[in-house]
This record gives C-alpha cells, sequence and structure tokens, in this order.
C-alpha cells in the first residue's frame, strides 16, 4: 500500500514538473493528440462493432437458407415417397386384375371341359 502511495506521489511530481515546463501550445497539442487517439480508437471500435453485426446476419441468413433447403429436400424425399406408395398400389390393383382375369379364364376352360366330357 505505501508503495503505491509513494509510485502514485512520484507519477503526479512528475506530471507537475512536466506540465509546468509545457508551452500552453504544446498542452494543447497534446490534448489533441490524446483527443484524436480516442476519436481513432472509437472510430476502429465501431467498425469492428459493425462488422461483427454483419457477420452474425451473415451468418444467420446462411442458416436460414440452409433450412429452407433442408425443408425443401426433405418435402422432395416425402413426395417421391408418395409416388412410389401410388406406383405400388397400381401395380397390386392391376396384379389383382390379372389374377381376377386368369381365375376367370380358368373356370371358363373348366366349364368347357366339363361340358366336352358331357357330350
Amino acid at each position: 500500500m505505501n508503495t503505491t502511495r509513494l509510485l502514485s506521489g512520484l507519477a503526479a511530481a512528475l506530471l507537475v514538473t512536466t506540465l509546468g515546463a509545457c508551452s500552453k501550445e504544446d498542452i494543447d497539442s497534446a490534448t489533441d493528440s490524446v483527443k484524436s487517439a480516442a476519436d481513432s480508437a472509437a472510430d476502429s471500435t465501431k467498425n469492428a462493432m459493425d462488422s461483427a453485426g454483419d457477420m452474425a446476419k451473415d451468418a444467420m441468413d446462411k442458416a436460414g437458407d440452409m433450412t429452407d433447403k433442408a425443408k425443401d429436400m426433405a418435402g422432395d424425399v416425402m413426395a417421391d415417397a408418395g409416388d412410389a406408395i401410388d406406383k405400388a398400389g397400381d401395380m397390386a390393383e392391376d396384379m389383382g386384375d390379372k389374377m381376377d382375369k386368369a381365375a376367370s379364364d380358368m373356370e371358363d376352360k373348366a366349364h368347357d371341359a366339363a361340358k366336352k366330357m358331357k357330350e
């Protein structure tokens, strides 16, 4: 604690001595330099924040685009699956019709054969 007080007092004394030896123009010039440095730091910070905001917006836009594409792809897959189910149903219906026709033809042939045997 004493070391801190000693260093603070020494810094204050050095500052007073340094400022006492400076002219008003030197102090104004130093003040302008500090102000310019502060403005430059503020501008850099603002630019960095703007860039970070732009990057975050771009990332969110890309994530949204990817989500939309994934939803579209899922919809396409579901549509294709529905088409496949419809085709399978059509094929089963066609097969049933063919089996009915074959059974009817066999019945007709059996009936004709039975008639010929009676004759």
